[in-house]
This record gives structure tokens, sequence and C-alpha cells, in this order.
């Protein structure tokens, strides 16, 4: 550049008279501060503003960015911070605080949003919208908090259930997926259903790192909608107030179907079997529920008539014969009944409203059928 032309710029880039009055913004980079010796008496109240206005912008970008990415503030402050000066330089060579004092509000309404988005892209980490989501031992959900069951609970509850390659498990309110990735490593189809979506996402990581992908599923939902029909196991840690509600769904399950339920039992409903945890240190006692056959009503047994009351697998009733009744007493297990009468054991398997079995009478035995 020629000498005059150099010592021109120089002029105009740092002129003798800065008491002069102006309303023009002479930042000219993006949040420009200087320590020297002229700059601070000449700080005009524009200029002050200017500064106001960046930091505020930075500051409450950093917090939306912090809350969305979920990285440290700090972190999201300086990043911000880079990514601010760097729009600015880019789009008008100044801060956007002094864009937006030199051109006014009018513009600001037409640009400000395209340089906002390009803040927040920028700005963001690399890789933070992959962040992997990392759940937390007591975080709130929808209606029961997160709690692990211990994986030695989890083995036990469905060596309880005796899970097979032939059963189709349903865990509700399954946070991150071990009930039932642990179902399918033992080849039986399951499915997992979880309010918290992150939840969900992380279940089938998990399931696809296991290798189980196929046969481990994961919906979003509310487990009090969810429709259950298709399971013959239930692999549950939910709070008694949960499985109360549960309860009349669980009972209208095909008889025979297990509930496993960890530490917490169903409210009046007699577990099948109680089991404790060995080498293990919490959440280690495992109940089993057996769905019983609907038997309770009258049945036909050729001329006698059997009338039943029922209370979960619990069976009472009297069963009338040429006039004279008898009480009756027994249990179901399953779809199989077990009922004594006087001297006379019954065994029977309800089908519906049928049940088909063998009466004993001392040595003499027989069979029986009674309908509904």
């Amino acid at each position: 550049m020629p000498g005059e032309s150099m010592v021109s710029e120089f002029v105009r880039l740092f002129p003798d008279d800065l008491k002069q009055p102006t309303s023009e913004v002479f930042v000219p980079g993006p949040l420009r501060l200087t320590l020297a010796r002229p700059f601070w008496p000449h700080l005009s109240p524009i200029h002050a503003l200017a500064v106001v206005i960046d930091l505020v912008t930075i500051a409450i970008g950093a917090l939306v960015i912090a809350q969305l990415a979920h990285v440290n503030l700090w972190v999201s402050i300086g990043v911000t911070a880079v990514a601010y000066q760097t729009v600015g330089t880019f789009l008008r060579g100044c801060s956007l605080g002094t864009w937006w004092l030199r051109t006014g509000r009018r513009r600001l309404r037409v640009k400000a949003p395209l340089a906002l988005l390009l803040l927040l892209a920028t700005s963001t980490p690399t890789g933070a919208q992959n962040t992997t989501f990392k759940p937390e031992v007591g975080q709130a959900g929808k209606d029961v908090v997160w709690v692990p069951s211990p994986e030695v609970t989890v083995q036990r509850m469905l060596d309880l259930a005796k899970v097979t390659p032939q059963d189709f498990v349903i865990d509700l309110g399954s946070g991150d997926g071990r009930n039932v990735i642990g179902a399918a490593k033992r080849g039986a189809n399951a499915l997992g259903v979880e309010y918290n979506p992150d939840m969900v996402d992380l279940s089938k990581r998990l399931a696809k790192e296991a290798g189980v992908a196929d046969k481990a599923q994961f919906v979003q939902g509310d487990m009090f909608v969810a429709d259950i029909s298709k399971a013959n196991v239930m692999a549950l840690f939910l709070l008694p107030s949960n499985l109360l509600r549960l309860r009349e769904k669980f009972l209208d399950l095909r008889p025979g179907s297990r509930i496993v339920s960890n530490t917490f039992s169903i409210q009046d409903w007699t577990a099948d079997e109680t089991v404790t945890v060995d080498n293990c240190e919490q959440w280690c006692t495992v109940m089993l529920y057996i769905v019983p056959a609907k038997v309770g009503g009258t049945w036909r047994v050729g001329s006698d008539v059997l009338e039943l009351k029922q209370e979960y697998q619990m069976v009472s009733g009297t069963l009338t014969s040429g006039g004279q009744s008898t009480p009756v007493s027994g249990s179901l297990k399953g779809a199989d009944l077990t009922l004594k009468a006087g001297n006379r054991a019954i065994t029977g398997s309800v089908q519906g409203n049928q049940i088909n079995g063998t009466v004993t009478d001392g040595s003499a035995k027989s069979s029986w059928r009674a309908t509904r």
C-alpha cells in the first residue's frame, strides 16, 4: 500500500479527537475490550450498552445450550462466547450487540433469527446431540422412581417363573430393560413398556449390545393402559400401589400365567411361592403368583350341585348330593383344581365352563365332569 494511503487508513481507524460526540459505534470487533489507556476514559454509553447486550446474549445462550445438550455450564459459556464472536465476525464484522445498535430494531427482526440459529448450531459441542443418556437411581418417573433390580435378583425371578423359549414375557415400567433382556437371553420373546423415552432408547441400545434385539422389544407407553393379554409371564419391580391398580388385569391373564415380583407383594393375593435371593444385599425377595382359573359360581355334576366361592387361588363352597350338603375347600394352581369334600378328594382341570377330573373315595377312583 502506498505511504499516503497507509497514513489515511491509520487516521481513519484511529481518529485523534476521541472526544468528539458521535452516535457511531466504533467497536470494530465482537466483544472488543481493551486495556489501552485511551479506551476507558472515552467509553461512551453506547459502547457500554453494546457490551451488556453481548454478555447477556452469551449468558442466555449458554444456559439454553447447557440444558439442551446436558453439558457443564462453564463449558457451555466458553463455547457460546467463542461461537458468538465467530458469528458476529462472520455476519457483520462486529459483535451482534454492536450491530443491533447500529442497524436498529427493524433489521434485527429480519436477520436476528438467522443469526440465533447459526449461533446455536455452531455453539453446540461436537457430538452433543449424541450424548449418551445415563439414568440415575431414584430418578422420578410418571408413576414410580427408577431403582434397578440387582442382576442376581433378576436371574432368580426368571428362575422362579421358569422362563423358557416358549414364553412371552412382559415387564411394565421396564426401566433400563434388564428383566426383558434377561428373559430374551433365555430364548423367550419379551416386551418392555416404559414411559420415559430416554429409558426406552437406552434399553434398545443395551439389548442390541447384548445380541438379543430380535427378541427383546421396547415401547414407550403407560403401563396402566398397556395390552398385556398375550403375556404368560410378567416380570415386575413395582410399588404396591402400582401392583394394586394392575391386579385385575393380572387376573384376566390366561390361567397358569406366572407373575414374579421383586420385593413388593400384590395386596390381598397370597403368593404361591416366596424365596429369598442368595448372595444379595438389597431387593432380595421374589414372589411368584400363578394366575388361577375363574371357578366361582354354580356347577352341575350330574344330578349334584357344586357351589364354589373363590378368593384368588383359594376355593370354598358346598357339594349338594341327594339333598345333603357337604362343605368343600381347596385351591387352584393355574387351571388345576384340588378340592376336599368330606372323605372325597377331587381333582380336575378347568377349561372355561367345564371341569374334568377324578374323584378319589378311599381306594375307589372315578372320573367326574362339572359344567357351568
